[in-house]
């Protein structure tokens, strides 16, 4: 249930940024904590310095189930580990923390680099590189393939190198079709904005 009531968009977007990782970081990624009740916060709280620093009070975390009965905050680890400095891999730390924006999640507390929040929760704006279907329609991210599908085609190459080279190829691609994402995103932006001041 930690992970059945996290909010719909930061779910899928979640999924995806795991799925599209490295397989050496795919694989060892995990959710050590998703959505906690009320009474799991406050016991966690209690259990806690009650600073609110290392555990948010009751009815401040993004942890907790919301009115509309979803949460918007979940810890990472890799390989059973919290995502720390010094007991990660650097890479793995920074893909998830490169890679965040692009999936419409960020890290916002610095002091807890396991701690991921959709964009939208504390005062971010949730415009920005979401996959999640959005209105009625579903980003093109959204729509391509799994990084498994894409390796699963590329293992059919027999050729080594002609088979890195179809990965370069690939994800070149991608990041050529995120920064079109991006740019198209920023130009509808600007023409809302012009549509407004019109007025």
């Amino acid at each position: 249930s930690a992970v059945d009531l996290l909010d719909e968009g930061f779910a899928t977007n979640l999924y995806a940024l795991i799925q599209d990782a490295p397989s050496d970081i795919r694989d060892g990624l995990q959710i050590m904590s998703g959505v906690r009740t009320h009474e799991r916060q406050k016991q966690l709280f209690a259990a806690s310095d009650r600073t609110g620093r290392t555990v948010a009070r009751p009815g401040h975390s993004n942890h907790e189930v919301r009115a509309d009965g979803t949460g918007k905050a979940v810890d990472l680890m890799w390989n059973g580990e919290t995502l720390k400095p010094g007991r990660v891999p650097q890479a793995v730390l920074d893909y998830v923390h490169q890679n965040a924006k692009k999936y419409g999640m960020y890290f916002p507390m610095g002091y807890e680099p396991w701690h991921a929040e959709p964009l939208g929760t504390r005062g971010t704006s949730p415009v920005g590189g979401t996959v999640a279907p959005r209105g009625n329609r579903v980003a093109s991210r959204s729509a391509g393939p799994s990084y498994d599908d894409i390796e699963a085609g590329l293992a059919k190459i027999a050729d080594p190198e002609v088979r890195e080279l179809t990965r370069k190829r690939i994800a070149a691609q991608l990041e050529i079709q995120s920064k079109a994402d991006e740019a198209r995103e920023k130009q509808a932006k600007a023409e809302l904005w012009r549509y407004i001041d019109e007025e």
